[in-house]
């Protein structure tokens, strides 16, 4: 006879959230593009070389929204392998490192396009 162990539901919940939040992360990135570039074109007009505070003020706002999905994969990712579903690391890293690995590609991009 076999039994089979049922997990907590919080740590489903946690679970499902976190692969929600993986879904977020290209949907966030889209609305990053659309966010960063519409402001940079608004308080930079066509400047080819826009200042470092109009770049900021165009960057911050596109950095939040790409890092709530992806930070939130990790937190419930975190929080499902805490709760006893240990699957949780899954969707915590894929989350993480997408959502990393596009801001510090984006960082990259950005401090070789100005020379350094």
């Amino acid at each position: 006879m076999t039994t089979k162990t049922r997990e907590a539901p919080a740590a489903t919940r946690a679970y499902r959230r976190a692969w929600w939040a993986v879904v977020a992360v290209p949907v966030a990135l889209f609305a990053a593009f659309g966010i960063g570039e519409g402001l940079l074109s608004a308080v930079a007009g066509d400047s080819d070389d826009p200042a470092a505070w109009q770049v900021a003020v165009a960057a911050i706002p596109a950095l939040l929204v790409v890092l709530i999905p992806g930070v939130a994969a990790v937190w419930f990712g975190r929080r499902a392998v805490a709760l006893g579903r240990p699957a949780g690391r899954l969707p915590m890293l894929l989350g993480g490192l997408a959502t990393f690995g596009f801001v510090g590609l984006n960082l990259a991009a950005y401090l070789v396009g100005r020379g350094g």
